[in-house]
Protein backbone atom coordinates (compact mmCIF):
# COMPACT_ATOMS: atom_id res chain seq x y z
CA UNK A 1 0.00 0.00 0.00
CA UNK A 2 1.34 3.45 -1.03
CA UNK A 3 -1.23 5.32 1.49
CA UNK A 4 1.36 6.46 4.32
CA UNK A 5 3.78 7.93 1.30
CA UNK A 6 1.17 9.70 -0.76
CA UNK A 7 -0.66 11.30 2.19
CA UNK A 8 0.55 15.06 2.92
CA UNK A 9 -0.41 14.09 6.35
CA UNK A 10 -1.22 17.62 8.17
CA UNK A 11 0.92 15.66 11.54
CA UNK A 12 4.04 16.04 9.50
CA UNK A 13 7.03 13.76 8.27
CA UNK A 14 7.00 11.20 10.91
CA UNK A 15 3.71 9.90 10.26
CA UNK A 16 4.59 7.35 7.21
CA UNK A 17 7.25 5.88 9.83
CA UNK A 18 4.83 5.87 12.38
CA UNK A 19 1.90 3.75 9.60
CA UNK A 20 4.43 1.68 8.52
CA UNK A 21 5.75 0.79 11.59
CA UNK A 22 2.04 0.19 13.60
CA UNK A 23 1.07 -1.67 10.47
CA UNK A 24 3.57 -4.06 10.42
CA UNK A 25 3.92 -4.75 13.91
CA UNK A 26 -0.08 -5.93 13.94
CA UNK A 27 0.37 -7.71 10.32
CA UNK A 28 1.92 -10.81 12.03
CA UNK A 29 -0.93 -11.18 14.88
CA UNK A 30 -3.51 -13.63 14.67
CA UNK A 31 -6.89 -11.66 14.24
CA UNK A 32 -7.61 -11.43 18.12
CA UNK A 33 -4.03 -10.63 18.93
CA UNK A 34 -4.70 -7.38 16.04
CA UNK A 35 -7.44 -5.96 17.81
CA UNK A 36 -6.22 -6.50 21.57
CA UNK A 37 -2.34 -5.06 20.42
CA UNK A 38 -3.93 -2.41 18.57
CA UNK A 39 -5.99 -1.51 21.84
CA UNK A 40 -2.93 -1.56 23.71
CA UNK A 41 -0.84 0.84 21.49
CA UNK A 42 -4.01 3.25 21.36
CA UNK A 43 -4.43 3.06 25.17
CA UNK A 44 -1.15 3.93 25.89
CA UNK A 45 -0.86 6.45 22.63
CA UNK A 46 -3.41 8.09 24.74
CA UNK A 47 -1.60 7.63 28.16
CA UNK A 48 1.50 9.58 26.74
CA UNK A 49 -0.73 12.80 25.04
CA UNK A 50 -2.06 13.03 28.16
CA UNK A 51 1.12 12.62 30.31
CA UNK A 52 2.94 15.46 27.70
CA UNK A 53 0.35 17.56 29.31
CA UNK A 54 0.59 17.56 32.65
CA UNK A 55 2.93 18.49 35.55
CA UNK A 56 5.14 15.62 36.42
CA UNK A 57 4.19 12.92 38.50
CA UNK A 58 6.19 13.18 41.93
CA UNK A 59 6.38 9.30 42.08
CA UNK A 60 7.71 6.83 39.31
CA UNK A 61 4.77 4.74 39.81
CA UNK A 62 2.20 8.20 38.24
CA UNK A 63 -1.06 7.35 40.59
CA UNK A 64 -3.67 8.52 37.78
CA UNK A 65 -2.56 5.41 35.80
CA UNK A 66 -1.74 2.76 38.05
CA UNK A 67 -2.84 1.41 41.02
CA UNK A 68 -6.02 0.10 42.49
CA UNK A 69 -7.62 3.26 42.39
CA UNK A 70 -5.72 5.51 39.43
CA UNK A 71 -8.33 7.14 37.67
CA UNK A 72 -6.89 7.05 34.33
CA UNK A 73 -6.26 3.17 34.25
CA UNK A 74 -8.75 2.51 31.69
CA UNK A 75 -8.86 2.74 27.90
CA UNK A 76 -12.94 4.78 28.60
CA UNK A 77 -11.23 7.03 31.42
CA UNK A 78 -7.97 7.89 28.79
CA UNK A 79 -10.49 8.41 26.38
CA UNK A 80 -12.50 10.41 27.89
CA UNK A 81 -9.70 12.91 29.65
CA UNK A 82 -7.90 13.16 26.10
CA UNK A 83 -11.31 14.25 24.99
CA UNK A 84 -11.95 16.64 27.75
CA UNK A 85 -8.23 17.98 27.63
CA UNK A 86 -8.77 19.13 23.32
CA UNK A 87 -6.10 16.02 22.72
CA UNK A 88 -8.49 14.42 20.22
CA UNK A 89 -12.16 15.21 18.79
CA UNK A 90 -15.43 14.71 19.50
CA UNK A 91 -15.39 11.85 16.33
CA UNK A 92 -11.89 10.48 17.47
CA UNK A 93 -13.55 9.95 20.76
CA UNK A 94 -16.62 8.00 19.54
CA UNK A 95 -14.64 5.98 17.25
CA UNK A 96 -11.98 4.84 20.30
CA UNK A 97 -15.01 4.27 22.67
CA UNK A 98 -16.53 1.73 19.50
CA UNK A 99 -13.09 0.01 19.19
CA UNK A 100 -12.96 -0.22 22.98
CA UNK A 101 -15.75 -2.38 22.77
CA UNK A 102 -14.59 -4.08 20.30
CA UNK A 103 -11.50 -4.88 22.28
CA UNK A 104 -13.57 -5.79 24.98
CA UNK A 105 -15.87 -8.95 22.72
CA UNK A 106 -12.12 -10.19 21.89
CA UNK A 107 -10.95 -10.05 25.34
CA UNK A 108 -13.94 -11.33 27.51
CA UNK A 109 -15.97 -13.43 24.67
CA UNK A 110 -13.61 -16.52 23.72
CA UNK A 111 -16.01 -17.77 21.17
CA UNK A 112 -15.17 -14.57 19.15
CA UNK A 113 -12.44 -15.66 16.85
CA UNK A 114 -11.91 -13.68 13.94
CA UNK A 115 -13.07 -10.83 11.71
CA UNK A 116 -15.28 -13.32 10.03
CA UNK A 117 -17.91 -13.41 13.25
CA UNK A 118 -20.49 -11.31 11.81
CA UNK A 119 -20.97 -9.20 15.38
CA UNK A 120 -17.13 -8.23 14.87
CA UNK A 121 -17.87 -7.49 11.29
CA UNK A 122 -20.74 -4.99 12.50
CA UNK A 123 -18.35 -3.47 15.02
CA UNK A 124 -15.43 -2.99 12.86
CA UNK A 125 -18.08 -1.33 10.71
CA UNK A 126 -19.20 1.07 13.07
CA UNK A 127 -15.35 1.67 13.75
CA UNK A 128 -14.57 2.74 10.73
CA UNK A 129 -18.17 4.57 10.58
CA UNK A 130 -16.65 6.57 12.77
CA UNK A 131 -14.01 7.96 10.74
CA UNK A 132 -15.35 8.51 7.33
CA UNK A 133 -12.15 10.29 5.76
CA UNK A 134 -9.61 8.28 7.06
CA UNK A 135 -12.05 4.87 5.88
CA UNK A 136 -12.41 6.73 2.30
CA UNK A 137 -8.74 7.55 1.99
CA UNK A 138 -8.12 3.83 2.82
CA UNK A 139 -10.36 2.45 -0.01
CA UNK A 140 -9.58 4.71 -2.38
CA UNK A 141 -5.84 3.89 -2.12
CA UNK A 142 -7.08 0.23 -2.14
CA UNK A 143 -8.73 0.67 -4.95
CA UNK A 144 -5.77 2.53 -7.27
CA UNK A 145 -3.11 -0.61 -5.65
CA UNK A 146 -5.73 -2.76 -6.87
CA UNK A 147 -6.29 -1.36 -10.70
CA UNK A 148 -2.87 -1.40 -10.96
CA UNK A 149 -2.60 -5.35 -10.23
CA UNK A 150 -5.33 -6.27 -12.09
CA UNK A 151 -3.40 -4.12 -14.78
CA UNK A 152 -0.20 -5.77 -14.55
CA UNK A 153 -2.14 -9.09 -14.70
CA UNK A 154 -3.94 -8.09 -17.63
CA UNK A 155 -7.07 -8.87 -15.89
CA UNK A 156 -9.92 -6.45 -16.68
CA UNK A 157 -12.06 -6.89 -13.03
CA UNK A 158 -13.27 -3.80 -12.15
CA UNK A 159 -11.08 -2.08 -9.19
CA UNK A 160 -14.13 -0.92 -6.76
CA UNK A 161 -16.13 -3.98 -7.01
CA UNK A 162 -13.06 -6.23 -6.11
CA UNK A 163 -11.99 -3.74 -3.17
CA UNK A 164 -15.71 -3.39 -2.16
CA UNK A 165 -17.26 -7.19 -2.50
CA UNK A 166 -13.45 -9.15 -1.85
CA UNK A 167 -10.61 -7.12 0.04
CA UNK A 168 -10.81 -8.50 3.20
CA UNK A 169 -11.83 -6.87 6.29
CA UNK A 170 -8.88 -7.80 7.94
CA UNK A 171 -7.11 -5.76 5.91
CA UNK A 172 -8.81 -2.30 5.91
CA UNK A 173 -8.42 -3.05 9.64
CA UNK A 174 -4.92 -3.28 9.53
CA UNK A 175 -4.30 -0.18 7.93
CA UNK A 176 -7.07 2.00 9.82
CA UNK A 177 -5.72 1.23 12.81
CA UNK A 178 -2.19 2.04 11.75
CA UNK A 179 -3.30 5.28 10.42
CA UNK A 180 -5.21 6.15 13.75
CA UNK A 181 -2.04 5.00 15.86
CA UNK A 182 0.24 6.86 13.46
CA UNK A 183 -1.89 9.47 14.06
CA UNK A 184 -2.08 9.98 17.52
CA UNK A 185 1.79 8.58 17.77
CA UNK A 186 2.07 11.60 15.49
CA UNK A 187 0.82 14.46 17.91
CA UNK A 188 3.51 13.91 20.58
CA UNK A 189 7.00 14.48 19.18
CA UNK A 190 9.19 11.47 19.59
CA UNK A 191 6.42 9.12 20.38
CA UNK A 192 6.95 5.78 18.96
CA UNK A 193 10.65 5.69 17.75
CA UNK A 194 12.12 2.40 17.04
CA UNK A 195 15.23 1.41 19.18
Amino acid sequence: MTFAKEMNHPLGAEFPSHFDNFKKLIARESDRGAILVSASILEESLKGLIIARLLPSDDSDDRLFSGAIAALSTFAARTEMAYRLGIITEDTKRMLNVFRKLRNQFAHDYTVESFGDQSVRDRVANVFSQQPDIYSALLDDARRHMGSVLQEMGSDLDPTEVVENHWPLRATFDLFFAATAAALASLRPNAFRES
